[in-house]
This record gives structure tokens, sequence and C-alpha cells, in this order.
């Protein structure tokens, strides 16, 4: 009996293992598998891998007044022939082989106390065929009430040298604060607290690489100083500052607010803007980078449930509506 008993499992057994094999491959294709191992490609985004940053600020500044003069009673002779006009046109020139962002603006006035100023920019140069006065152009980048330092202050004296102090030589001392801009005016609104302020998107005024962007910076009267330029250059053809980044060119000077189409409302000469400008430079983010670590994903094994797998809309294979599989 104990032999029948055997012989009759055995029989049984291929029969079982044949139902077994069947019930696992119906259900295999439907299940996800116990674990699925894979190599992650990218940077986690929590790192910022795709977030284009900037440098630290740079400054490029134009005729700004010298500290001290030896040998002067007039004006400090790097500005002595500043001149009050309402409004100055220029262009800034790029060089560098990446993007650059304004952060920054000041510039020189005779006013002492509140006034107005407005900033606008266009693509390209000031001096392209009806452009000139024409704000349809331009896009503004800020405007508002500033703090006028008003023009240079002097203080003379005299400094002598010489073994008895026999050679008297007289210096003159400037002090010429320049009226600043706040930076807020130069970024995009929820700068510094939604948007990074190391980031390229803070900003709202940049200069492609090998770009030119005209500047159009204006008061409400005439209290904007600049300085004549004395050559027979054509216009825009000048550059009176320079950094291994950007160039700043002649302009022209504006004597109505705000500027006009009409030639007799600017000033005829070349005219060089008085004041400084901070910049960034912007870091490429990388995007290609491997990760270091894979990940690994577990998920958890197949049930013998009902599985519902749904979409919301077309996807790789076509589905378009919710789809039941039922296991038995």
């Amino acid at each position: 009996m104990k032999k029948s008993s055997l012989s009759s499992s055995v029989s049984r057994f291929p029969t079982t293992m044949l139902l077994v094999s069947i019930a696992f491959m119906i259900l295999s294709p439907l299940s996800p598998p116990l674990f699925v191992q894979s190599q992650s490609l990218f940077l986690n985004d929590s790192l910022g891998s795709n977030l284009d940053t900037v440098s630290e600020e740079m400054v490029i500044s134009s005729n700004l007044p010298s500290p001290s003069e030896n040998g002067l009673s007039g004006a400090n002779s790097n500005i002595a022939d500043a001149q009050n006009v309402v409004g100055i046109v220029f262009d800034v020139h790029s060089k560098s082989n990446v993007t650059v962002y304004i952060t920054g603006l000041e510039f020189y006035t005779s006013m002492k106390g509140s006034l107005f100023y407005e900033i606008h920019t266009k693509k390209g140069k000031y001096n392209e065929a009806g452009t000139l006065g024409d704000l349809s152009f331009y896009t503004p980048i800020s405007s508002g009430l500033v703090m006028g330092p008003g023009p240079c202050i002097y203080e003379d004296s005299s400094v002598t040298s010489g073994l008895d102090d026999s050679v008297a030589t007289l210096e003159r001392t400037s002090l010429c604060p320049m009226a600043v801009i706040p930076k807020e005016g130069f970024m995009v609104d929820g700068a510094g607290d939604s948007i990074d302020t190391n980031s390229t998107e803070a900003y709202s005024l940049s200069i492609p690489v090998n770009g030119t962007k005209t500047f159009y910076v204006t008061l409400a009267s005439a209290n904007l100083l600049v300085r004549p330029i004395a050559t027979t250059n054509s216009f825009d053809t000048t550059v009176v500052a320079s950094t291994s980044h950007l160039d700043i060119h002649d302009g022209v000077a504006s004597l109505t607010y705000p500027f006009s189409t009409n030639p007799d409302l600017f000033h005829d000469g070349k005219m060089s803007f008085i004041g400084s400008l901070h910049y960034k430079l912007e870091i490429p983010g990388r995007t290609d980078v491997p990760s270091a670590m894979p990940s690994m994903v577990t998920s958890s094994p197949p049930s013998g449930n009902s599985t519902t797998i749904e979409g919301n809309g077309p996807n790789q294979f076509g589905s378009l509506s919710p789809t039941t599989t039922t296991h038995p």
C-alpha cells in the first residue's frame, strides 16, 4: 500500500507543476518584478545640476573723477568739462563668451536731493536707422526716485616736500559720489525670495555673447552730467571704458524728457557717460554629469487580486482609457 500511495503521489506531481507553471506565466507579464535596479544618467534636480548661476559682481567705470589732482585750482580735470543734459544714449558691447547680466548702475548728477530717473534698453546700436529717440524700440528696465549727492566737493591743500620743506605743491582732493540705482531695479519680481539671486533667472537685463545693447539713461530735468568727446570720428566708434568683458562706447545726449526723434533736440557732439555699470557673468549649469550612485527601486511581489492600470491620456502604448485586468 505504501508503494501504491507513493506511486500515486509521484504520478500527480508533473500535473501539479504544470498547473503552477501555467499560472506563473499568466501572472508574470502583468505583475511587476520583485526588484528593479536602474542606473541614473543625470544628477538629482535637488543638486541644482541644470541651474545657470552667476559670478561675483564686477564693475566697469566710465570717466569717474580722479580722487585727487595736483596743481589745480579749478574742477577735477577728468570731468572739468562735464555738461548738464537730460539724458544720454550709449552702447555697451560684450566681448565675453558667456552672457553678461547687468546688476547695477551709477551716474553723475548735479542734483543734490531726490530725483526721478528712467533706464531703457534695446538690442543693437543706438544709431540704427529710425530707432534713435523712438521709445517703441526700447524696453523699460528701471525707474523711480533716487538720492542725488550733487557734484564733486573739492578740498585744496598745500603739500610741502624737499629737505627743508621748501617746495610747496597745491593738491586738490575731490569727493565725487554717484547716484546709485537700487539693485532691485535690475532684478525680476521674486528675486531674493522665491528666486535665488545667484541664479541667472533673477536678473532682467542681459547682454548676449558678443552682443550689443543700447542704454538710455534719463532724468526728468537737466541734471545728468556727461562729458563731451572732442573727436571727429563717427558716432558710436569711440570706446570710453573697457574691461576684458565689456566696452562702453560714446553716445549722444538728449535735451528733453523723454527723448525725441527730432535731431535738433539732441546735443550736437558726441558725449560720454560718467558713471559705472555693475555686472555678473553667467556660469552655465551642468546637465549631463553621470550620477555617482545607481538608484534602487523596490516593488511589491505579484498579487493574485485584481490589478487596475489607469492612464489620464495617450501613453507610449496608445492607451486612452483605464484598463482593468482580473487575475483568477
